[in-house]
């Protein structure tokens, strides 16, 4: 069954069902809302290779800043801050006072649950590429490495107040930028401590300090609903209670639901169905306010689907999102070892069809998506700007995509595609599969879904499952476990840029500040434990490459250091271990429903979301 591809955030608010919840504050109204993708880990810090994940972590999570679509830094969970500066000494530090706010759960956030967020994404044994976000923090990168212990970093979390000490002067709004990112929010440290192996993946186990929190969780269809948080940015008790803004936001998967009549309840359901097709059809009335994307499968094939889809863009609210989807070569494989291979595999691609054909997006001739800064002002984009805007023949060649197989004379390859099973990521890898399969490739979609995980309980000798004797079953996101797991030949996925700087986006290729720390070894003849740099998923190691990240690491002024990761980015891109083909964005259309905001990454925010 094919899931809805990014109908976001809400069809139809009903007001006036007014029932008391712990917890998760009051219904007061509905939006019954449909997301893309179904959702089975709500980790933020694991978020970033689904787009869909990352807009429903904005929801659940609050960073210490935000930033508007113009870029202005705006307070979030922090209060205030002050850098302070002794230079004869070489002290350069940031305290930031957190307000007064709290979890999910009633127990308050602390600066203490900033601490171990960041501490968890800087541990050498964990996976994030967010980690460069926080390299600028003194023995940062170190702590990574494994080359220092973690007491040495430069973090100081004290009740409400957070001490930040630099490795040295740095551009500070720079680094403020960095914390918007949703991937450096709090985490409640008793919460994931005590179910690290499944503490995101079940709603009751999951504490969130953002506007809503996760209220149920189907994990078997990953079908959910967020309930409006009581104690966000409020003393205990004390939360909004009108009826004209949303408290629960209500998620259906399947298009078949949806337009069979399956969905929700009763006659707001025929009503849904009804209003859909009315807008289909231009007759939209005032009762929907705010309409995602329709699913591709609802407009039909080929023609008929884009010129449909065109003609909805008259209406529709179109952000560029810091976001590329992207396919990944494991270069652990042959033939994918071979970057003439790969080369060849990316001009086969006319990535300006596959735009065209999804209407909303814009080809990828690069990596680093739109919405980028050059430098310090999102004025200038790092896309737009330089001679290495335009890196990749967005039109193909096949020709030359021939002449480099030839060349390489290779035998007859299978390559194994893994896709997420939904309408566009299949039409993608449909027809990448047509065109690979012209230049003498097997290829075989795999539409991945999730995999089911069951915990046993103590009394079975199983795992320690607290909470009772029961045994756990949860659902992993199965593109999301390939992905950590290098486990694929080629993936598609939505590669999250993390923060407007784009230096965090092309860390993630280097060999030792990409993220992924380090893989530990114990000798069991010599007693010594060693450990080696975790390569990106795609096995790329390149130390021309890497001398080019460490050189924009260094570099603090951001003119010079945009200048350097231009380079990098061109030359990631002639050794293609990653094949970008069209940059994300978020769409939407929207009648009668006020306050709704767009930030600096493309996410809708529906924390201030009115009625008209």
């Amino acid at each position: 069954m094919k899931k809805i591809l990014s109908l976001l955030l809400a069809v139809t608010m009903l007001v006036g069902l007014i029932a008391s919840f712990t917890s998760c504050g009051k219904k007061d109204a509905e939006i019954a809302i449909y997301l893309g993708d179904q959702l089975y880990d709500f980790d933020p810090a694991l978020a970033f290779v689904n787009d869909d994940a990352v807009k429903v972590m904005n929801l659940l999570y609050e960073p210490l800043f935000r930033m508007n679509a113009k870029g202005k830094i705006e307070k979030a969970l922090a209060q205030s801050y002050k850098i302070i500066e002794d230079e004869e000494n070489g002290i350069y530090q940031m305290e930031i006072v957190l307000r007064e706010t709290y979890w999910s759960d009633r127990s308050k956030v602390t600066a203490d649950d900033i601490y171990y967020a960041w501490m968890r994404i800087l541990d050498p044994e964990f996976e994030s590429q967010a980690a460069p976000l926080l390299y600028d923090i003194k023995n940062a990168v170190a702590v990574k490495q494994a080359d220092v212990s973690r007491d040495d970093i430069g973090l100081e979390p004290n009740l409400d107040t957070l001490t930040i000490t630099f490795e040295g002067k740095i551009d500070y709004d720079a680094f403020i930028r960095n914390l918007t990112s949703i991937a450096l929010v709090p985490l409640a440290e008793t919460k994931v401590i005590a179910n690290e192996s499944f503490w995101s993946k079940k709603s009751s186990f999951i504490a969130t300090n953002g506007p809503f929190c996760l209220r149920t969780l189907d994990s078997a269809t990953g079908e959910f609903t967020l309930q409006r948080n009581t104690y966000y940015r409020s003393a205990l008790g004390e939360a909004d209670a009108s009826d004209i803004k949303p408290s629960m936001l209500i998620t259906d998967w399947t298009d078949e639901k949806f337009l069979s009549g399956e969905s929700f309840d009763g006659e707001m359901n025929l009503f849904l169905k009804d209003k859909v097709n009315s807008y289909l059809d231009k007759t939209l009335e005032n009762t929907v306010f705010y309409l995602g994307a329709m699913p591709m499968d609802y407009y039909g094939d080929g023609t008929e689907y884009s010129d449909l889809r065109k003609e909805h863009l008259k209406d529709t609210e179109v952000v560029d999102m810091l976001s590329t989807y992207t396919y990944i070569f494991n270069t652990n494989k042959a033939p994918f070892n071979d970057e003439n291979v790969r080369k060849a595999l990316s001009l086969a691609i006319d990535r300006e069809f596959i735009a065209d054909s999804l209407a909303y997006y814009k080809a990828a001739d690069g990596l680093i998506s739109y919405g980028v800064w050059e430098a310090g002002s999102y004025k200038k984009s790092f896309r737009e700007n330089a001679d290495t805007s335009k890196l990749i023949e967005t039109k193909g060649d096949m020709d030359a995509a021939q002449a480099l197989i030839d060349n390489a004379n290779i035998e007859q390859w299978t390559i194994r595609l893994a896709v997420r099973d939904n309408p566009e990521d299949i039409f993608v890898a449909d027809y990448v599969a047509e065109m690979w399969g012209k230049l003498g490739f097997t290829v075989i979609p795999t539409y991945v879904t999730f995999d089911k995980t069951v915990w046993a309980s103590s009394s079975d000798g199983g795992r320690v499952i607290p909470f009772g004797t029961s045994n756990i079953t949860v659902y992993d996101d199965g593109m999301q476990a390939m992905y950590m797991d290098y486990d694929f030949d080629v993936i598609g996925v939505d590669y999250n840029m993390y923060s407007v700087n784009a230096f965090t986006a092309l860390a993630g290729f280097s060999s030792s500040m990409n993220g992924n720390g380090v893989a530990f070894k114990f000798d069991e003849t010599t007693g010594q434990t060693t450990w080696s740099d975790k390569t990106h998923c795609s096995g790329f190691s390149d130390a021309a490459y890497d001398a080019l990240i460490s050189a924009a690491h260094a570099e603090k002024d951001l003119e010079k250091r945009a200048a350097i990761l231009h380079q990098a980015e061109e030359y990631l891109i002639s050794k293609m271990p990653v094949m970008p083909i069209y940059y994300n964005a978020n769409y939407y259309m929207a009648d009668d429903i006020g306050g709704l905001k767009v930030d600096a990454y493309g996410y809708v925010s529906f924390t201030d979301a009115r009625r008209k």
